[in-house]
């Protein structure tokens, strides 16, 4: 059983790859961004590259950080089966969520697929966010993608879904996918989630559980923390469509831009 961060878990990003590596409802909506502002791009908590090589294969420089060894090495894997002019495209590079310095400026800096719900801390959220700002260049975009509040607090405590049943192409093993929510905490708003896989090999089943902890953010929350960090100019999208945030919406998505000091 792994508690804490799982992501430094080779075991757990095995199977994160496995049930999430295909999601892919937020490329078109990142594509695009990259396209208006242009590159280079930044992407935080990139992972196993889920974003970051269609963002590549797109036409845009990516630089991909992340705190997981084994996350930035399956990213490493998928891309070197890339063409080398998508390949060329990519940098990533391991760093912390709240204490990244990469010496430079981007024109898009996108912290995509809920990732800011693992920082917990006040501190840690406020380091992150003037972080955000400081990577982002004049005239750029900064955008903070999240599940929509409401979604997180309102999950049932000790019900187990069924997440996914497949087989893993990795192993070749039939592999369930189980979550249970063990606790919301309003107040502090942390969600406390298990994850449970379960292999099935012949007759032997091995389970793997790991534990994590959740805190999402609500609206006025990442607003203030983008207007303090250095943003003027914040918008909130209730989905990968554009719309409008609403309370019904399932998304929360950030889009901060930086002052075009050139404009003045």
């Amino acid at each position: 059983m792994a508690e804490g961060d799982v992501f430094l878990d080779p075991d757990y990003v095995g199977f994160y790859e496995w049930s999430c590596g295909d999601y892919a409802d937020d490329v078109p909506f990142y594509t695009w961004l990259a396209g208006e502002h242009g590159g280079p791009v930044l992407e935080a908590a990139c992972g196993t590259g889920r974003l970051t090589i269609p963002l590549a294969r797109a036409g845009s420089e990516v630089v991909g950080f992340d705190a997981s060894p084994p996350g930035l090495e399956a990213a490493r894997g998928k891309l070197r089966r890339e063409p080398p002019d998508v390949q060329g495209r990519v940098s990533l590079v391991e760093a912390e969520l709240t204490s990244f310095d990469l010496g430079r400026q981007f024109a898009s800096v996108f912290v995509p697929n809920s990732a800011i719900f693992h920082l917990q801390g006040r501190y840690s959220l406020t380091g992150c966010f003037r972080r955000l700002y400081q990577h982002t260049r004049p005239g750029g975009v900064a955008v903070v993608d999240v599940v929509a509040p409401h979604t997180m607090a309102d999950q049932k405590v000790g019900d187990q879904q069924v997440v996914k049943a497949d087989v893993n192409p990795a192993t070749g093993l039939m592999t369930r996918e189980l979550n249970r929510k063990l606790s919301i905490d309003w107040g502090t708003q942390i969600a406390r989630v298990e994850h449970e896989f379960i292999e099935l090999d012949g007759e032997d089943e091995r389970r793997f559980v790991f534990r994590q902890e959740y805190r999402w953010l609500g609206r006025e929350e990442g607003e203030g923390l983008l207007r303090r960090a250095g943003f003027p100019e914040v918008r909130t999208l209730g989905d990968f469509d554009g719309s409008k945030y609403t309370s019904d919406s399932p998304r929360l998505i950030l889009m901060a831009r930086r002052l075009d000091r050139d404009a003045l």
